[in-house]
């Protein structure tokens, strides 16, 4: 997956570390899902083109990993003109 924008690619990394100790997960998988994340967030345009549903998570995660992407809660997108979207 090809970076085209690295606009909010530290802030998703910062962001899925956090969550993923939050939700115990340990530092191994926690920095796994934060590259997964940076990579989704440097392949859009500016910051939020990119914020992936768990499914598109889960596929980036299979491009970079051969194991099962640790499970995570859900967690809502900031509001949209729709209202909030599950992720």
């Amino acid at each position: 997956m090809p970076a085209v924008d690295s606009t909010g690619a530290g802030d998703a990394m910062a962001a899925a570390v956090l969550a993923s100790l939050w939700n115990d997960l340990d530092l191994a998988a926690a920095t796994d899902l934060a590259q997964v994340m940076s990579l989704l967030a440097g392949a859009g345009v500016g910051a939020r083109e990119m914020l992936p549903d768990q499914e598109q998570a889960r596929q980036a995660w299979g491009l970079c990993y051969p194991t099962k992407m640790p499970e995570l809660p859900r967690f809502t997108r900031p509001a949209s003109p729709d209202g909030p979207t599950g992720v």
